[in-house]
């Protein structure tokens, strides 16, 4: 159990350096669509409609649930999508405790 549990962590720790990554390209700043997330996460193109149709699903799941939580906020008419300053906020201290060591942050704690 505790092997699985710390597989899928360090899953999320990849995916999440992964985001991380991607973001001080250009993409905090600026306006993106499902499509622009599908090149990120699926740099593969595909032929198949089915396959195209359940990654456009995977991204939608993924952004409306950012968007419950406040992180990023749809641009009204159009397909855009925007971090929030909570977003902004939630991902630099995610990407600082990712990229950083325990030894580096407990003088910032303290």
């Amino acid at each position: 159990m505790e092997r699985a549990a710390s597989a899928r962590l360090a899953s999320l720790r990849r995916r999440a350096c992964a985001v991380g990554d991607h973001l001080p390209r250009g993409l905090h700043a600026q306006r993106f669509r499902n499509r622009d997330l599908q090149k990120f996460f699926f740099p593969e193109a595909t032929q198949d409609l089915r396959e195209a149709r359940r990654r456009s699903a995977w991204v939608s799941r993924k952004l409306r649930l950012l968007r419950a939580h406040g992180i990023i906020r749809k641009v009204s008419g159009t397909y855009r999508y925007q971090l929030t300053e909570t977003g902004r906020k939630a991902i630099t201290a995610l990407l600082t405790a990712l990229r950083s060591t325990v030894r580096e942050l407990l003088p910032e704690a303290a």
